[in-house]
């Protein structure tokens, strides 16, 4: 049983190692691994967490996080929020 599961685990990494060589510029390529499927990349939709990271990794956000922890301004210039609240305003 030993060998079999070995057997296997070893012919499973050989075939994720063979994607690796293919030799092309890959300058404009992004290579996301994950252990889960990523199931949807749209955010309105998305309900599981490998989405999210996924989501996470090549999206710029309106808002950032500091170094310190405090939020500040990441693709968005300007932020204004109207009297009732209801309302957000970002200036790109």
């Amino acid at each position: 049983m030993k060998k079999l599961v070995s057997v296997l685990m070893a012919g499973t990494m050989a075939l994720s190692l063979a994607a690796c060589g293919s030799g092309k510029d890959n300058a404009n390529t992004f290579t996301f691994a994950n252990e889960l499927d990523i199931k949807n990349l749209d955010s309105s939709d998305a309900d599981d967490g490998m989405s999210f990271n996924a989501m996470h990794a090549v999206i710029d956000g309106l808002m950032d996080v500091d170094k310190d922890g405090k939020v500040t301004y990441g693709i968005a210039k300007e932020h204004t929020v109207s009297e009732d609240g209801l309302t957000h305003t970002f200036v790109l």
